[in-house]
């Protein structure tokens, strides 16, 4: 988006729900369990503590917060794939590899403030999952992936 435009109407405060989730379940320390976490058309919220989802159960549970409409709430990566618009989003972004038993997940937003984006770069990234992942259990994290890592998820897909 160009300089001095604004966000459309209630994209902010979508984003900042989202971040305000990923931070509430960071600190739980969830544990990650694959293929949890789901009903049959929607994801289940977190536990106060123990085991909750997987990485595209999380990246689901999201995008349920922050009221984007997907078609599948409860499918996988090979779902989340056709969900969205292709391409990159200077707010939310899904990066997705769907290579056959390496199938993952993260999610990018773009960090609030100039000074926080100036001094710690321009994006926050999240995950539940992944070899990356700070949380001891695997579940739910603020992380902070390396370049080589990013370049390994092909897919991307924009919600705004």
């Amino acid at each position: 988006m160009a300089r001095g435009k604004s966000l459309p109407a209630g994209v902010k405060t979508r984003i900042r729900r989202i971040e305000k989730a990923i931070t509430l379940v960071a600190r739980r320390k969830l544990i990650y369990s694959y293929g949890g976490g789901r009903g049959a058309t929607h994801m289940y919220d977190p536990p106060a503590s123990g085991s909750w989802t997987d990485c595209s159960g999380f990246a689901q549970w999201l995008c349920q917060v922050g009221d984007i409409r997907l078609s599948n709430y409860v499918g996988s990566t090979w779902s989340l794939a056709d969900e969205g618009t292709a391409g990159t989003s200077p707010y939310f972004t899904m990066f997705i590899k769907n290579t056959p038993g390496d199938e993952h997940v993260i999610v990018r937003l773009r960090r609030r403030t100039r000074l926080g984006r100036k001094v710690l770069g321009e994006f926050r990234w999240a995950q539940c999952g992944g070899r990356d992942n700070p949380n001891p259990g695997g579940g739910p994290s603020w992380f902070r992936p390396t370049n080589a890592r990013i370049a390994e998820f092909p897919i991307h897909r924009k919600f705004f």
